[in-house]
């Protein structure tokens, strides 16, 4: 017997896109994961058929279960809600210059990067950059960007840029991340900080760790 059914959406603003969350408890001995998946499902397909009219190209995304507890198989929740690589780390001793390349750097709970000339403030103390982001990238644009030196601290590569928003928690090593921009207020029209100005991702440490070049990256719940 279902005892309770919920929905839950998120408009995300920096990815025009919605995310749906549902939740199903059951007095049942058998659990309510169908019930959930198929709550979700329903839910997006009654969005796009109301949307449809206005955009015809709305896609439905990955959906997956995040939690299960109760039952038989008792508590079950994925490492890692979706998971990438860090393919660089970087630290700049001054503001305003470029990174060097490091092969692994501690990060420091409310802090940042030891060593970095951005840590230590409230609020974006670590700055990220997805490589899927140089879509994003105008062709007359590509070249200088590609060529330009780092200016963030964690290039990653392989997460989905919906999920790199907002509230969302990173976690590499030990180390967690939790989002709180996408973009910075002002935006740069020449080499690499082109793109890292409009599609940084800045975040500030929630634990501490060590990271490293090659390590796992992945979204938690």
């Amino acid at each position: 017997m279902i005892t309770h059914a919920d929905i839950k959406f998120r408009i995300i603003k920096e990815y025009p896109c919605i995310e749906i969350i549902s939740e199903v408890k059951t007095t049942g001995k058998t659990g309510a994961e169908m019930e959930a998946l198929n709550a979700v499902s329903t839910a997006a397909l009654t969005i796009y058929d109301m949307c449809k009219g206005l955009e015809k190209g709305i896609v439905i995304g990955d959906i997956s279960l995040l939690e299960k507890s109760g039952g038989k198989s008792g508590l079950w929740k994925p490492e890692f809600v979706k998971e990438g690589k860090v393919i660089n780390i970087a630290v700049g001793s001054k503001k305003g210059e470029e990174k060097k390349p490091v092969e692994e750097c501690e990060i420091i709970e409310n802090f940042g990067l030891k060593g970095d000339a951005h840590a230590g403030g409230s609020k974006k103390q670590v700055s990220i950059f997805a490589v899927e982001s140089l879509k994003e990238v105008p062709e007359n644009k590509m070249i200088e960007v590609m060529r330009g030196g780092y200016t963030e601290n964690l290039t990653i590569v392989g997460i989905p840029l919906y999920y790199l928003v907002p509230e969302n928690v990173l976690r590499v090593g030990t180390v967690e991340i939790e989002i709180e921009s996408v973009g910075k207020e002002s935006f740069v029209n020449g080499g690499r900080p082109y793109i890292v100005s409009r599609k940084g991702i800045f975040g500030h440490v929630k634990k501490t760790g060590i990271a490293k070049v090659g390590d796992t990256i992945g979204v938690i719940y």
